[in-house]
């Protein structure tokens, strides 16, 4: 049997980390989303000419991760270009704080607000860091038309803590969610 934490479990646990062990959030980020980059580098390392990403990313913790994988990718040499939904007066502490990090490290960073902007072009893969074990109930509105974007896509598909669309507290889908080749889980299901 295999132990899976529910969305408020691994709530607790970050807070565990943050406030009894006194490790700072965006150290809890800079070590998940290098972890994460160098899982999508390993899977990706069998086909060379895989080197063409876009990062999904939103305004909470999962966009975060985002951040700091496009760093990572970008520094092994993949042409990487974070899309991004919030503005960044609108993220979250710790994102914000990768934010300006990985524009700091000149990673391509684009706000857009309507699907239509996203650009018309077959990467080689995507990385799902919209909506991570913070959301409740399905997705709405723009989201449920990038989930299904990228579930058109042809690419190989990376989601971050748990395929947007999905709720880690059941195994019923409530509505549009991402059909990742690959899930990482931070440090458990």
């Amino acid at each position: 049997m295999q132990y899976v934490l529910t969305n408020a479990q691994i709530q607790e646990s970050d807070e565990f980390a943050i406030n009894d062990l006194g490790i700072k959030g965006e150290i809890l980020m800079e070590s998940a989303g290098k972890a994460c980059a160098g899982r999508v580098i390993d899977e990706l390392s069998c086909c060379a000419w895989l080197k063409s990403g876009i990062i999904l990313s939103g305004k909470g913790n999962n966009g975060g991760d985002g951040y700091v994988i496009a760093r990572y990718l970008q520094e092994a040499g993949f042409d990487i270009e974070v899309w991004t939904l919030a503005e960044e007066e609108s993220l979250q502490e710790d994102s914000l704080f990768h934010y300006n990090l990985a524009k700091k490290y000149d990673v391509r960073i684009n706000h857009f607000q309507n699907i239509k902007e996203l650009p018309q072009i077959e990467y080689d893969f995507v990385v799902d860091a919209l909506l991570g074990t913070g959301t409740r109930g399905a997705a709405r509105r723009i989201f449920v038309d990038l989930i299904n974007w990228i579930n058109e896509q042809t690419s190989f598909i990376f989601s971050i803590d748990i395929p947007s669309g999905l709720s880690g507290d059941g195994s019923a889908v409530s509505g549009s969610a991402v059909l990742a080749d690959h899930t990482l889980a931070i440090h458990t299901l």
